[in-house]
């Protein structure tokens, strides 16, 4: 059991891919919904921390349009290779770029570059939140938009397991200096803990 989750947080060889390849599609109502809240517009900067298999990544450059990129930063250098090649349109053309990297580091990125920043079940794995948010906020331009979200996955996993994911990413985004933090529940059994909030203008 401990070497599944330890795939799960950063997936390594022929078994990291094959949880890969699960992870894509399993996780596509909890994708769609957490990509929404970001509230995407054609032509913006996104930054994704922990993209997987890149599915999720794909939706956010659907959403952003020929004019707009993202940027990916993921500790596995197996789920690198398979968000490129998933996305590998978007990686020839410019427009996203996919690159090995840890969060509780530092993100191999500028201060004041993206639009918007999402990450999505992998804060669970991050040695600090307070860190991780404050790395995640760092990369945002003034009133850049952050969204965070974990879906738990222990044995028995409920909504109040939720409910408290969702207090604890709302506490590490104000810890932030985040701005307009809130928190919701999203359209899975057990519920997406999501939290949204904004870099000060």
């Amino acid at each position: 059991m401990k070497s599944i989750y330890r795939q799960f947080r950063r997936p390594t060889g022929v078994l990291g891919a094959i949880v890969g390849r699960v992870m894509a599609r399993r996780n596509r109502v909890r994708g769609e919904w957490v990509v929404s809240l970001l509230d995407l517009a054609p032509g913006e900067r996104v930054l994704e921390v922990g993209f997987g298999p890149g599915v999720d990544a794909e939706r956010a450059l659907a959403r952003v349009g020929p004019a707009g990129s993202l940027l990916g930063v993921d500790a596995s250098t197996v789920m690198v290779h398979q968000a490129a090649h998933r996305n590998a349109a978007a990686v020839k053309g410019g427009r996203a770029a996919f690159l090995e990297g840890d969060i509780d580091a530092q993100l191999p990125v500028g201060d004041g570059e993206y639009d918007a920043a999402f990450a999505i079940n992998n804060a669970q794995f991050w040695s600090s939140l307070d860190h991780g948010f404050e790395e995640m906020a760092r990369a945002l331009k003034p009133g850049g938009r952050l969204v965070v979200a974990i879906q738990p996955r222990n044995p028995g996993a409920s909504a109040a397991d939720s409910e408290r994911w969702a207090e604890r990413l709302a506490e590490a985004a104000r810890a932030a200096g985040l701005r307009d933090v809130s928190a919701e529940l999203g359209p899975t059994a057990p519920p997406v803990a999501a939290v949204r909030a904004r870099r000060a203008a």
